[in-house]
């Protein structure tokens, strides 16, 4: 079963399927940026705790 689609059809579904595209790429970043910070917060705090440690 083929279909034939007018040149606007074509060009509107692959509008829509770029949309999609881009869409679920900045869903999918949120996640790594946030685990690419996970790191940085740990040793933050690691010092934190540290430099308390100095206070007792």
């Amino acid at each position: 079963m083929c279909c034939h689609l007018r040149p606007i059809d074509v060009r509107a579904a692959n509008l829509l399927r770029r949309r999609v595209n881009v869409e679920r790429s900045v869903q999918n970043q949120t996640p790594l940026d946030s685990m690419d910070k996970r790191p940085d917060l740990s040793l933050r705090l690691q010092r934190t705790v540290t430099s308390c440690r100095w206070l007792l």
